[in-house]
């Protein structure tokens, strides 16, 4: 039986998703609780939730001290769909942790689009510091 099943079980007349949820949020630090959502929001087309929760997820993993993992679970969200700006910076920042440079730079590239698209001057400006910083491609 899975996780699912076995909080459906315990909560009779519940929702398990509402469960799941609300185990979540009660446990920040426990990334599989928020992983496990994110999957489950996925599945139900919720994406920005989807998102969300991949992202606390990722916080929990870096805050245990394991960046490659966060780094997995946010590389994993970033293809379910149109990403978050706040995704792709979450990513673009553990990507700068672990000195990945050209692969922050590609994220910081395409966070970049998505704010020129919406018209945010000041974090283009604050992108394209990031971006000197990282000094010329290969």
């Amino acid at each position: 039986m899975g996780f699912l099943g076995g909080l459906f079980q315990k909560k009779q007349s519940g929702d398990p998703l509402a469960a799941l949820r609300e185990r979540a949020d009660e446990n920040p630090n426990d990334p599989r609780l928020a992983q496990d959502l994110a999957s489950q929001l996925k599945a139900q087309g919720d994406l920005n939730g989807a998102h969300e929760y991949a992202r606390r997820a990722a916080q929990a993993h870096l805050t245990a001290g394991f960046a490659t993992k966060a780094l997995a679970v946010l590389k994993g969200a970033v293809v379910w769909g149109q990403p978050s700006m706040e995704l792709l910076q979450d990513l673009a920042n553990v990507h700068l942790e672990l000195k990945h440079k050209e692969d922050a730079r590609g994220t910081l590239i395409q966070l970049r689009k998505l704010h020129a698209s919406a018209g945010n001057k000041a974090e283009i400006g604050k992108i394209d510091a990031q971006l000197l910083e990282l000094g010329p491609s290969r």
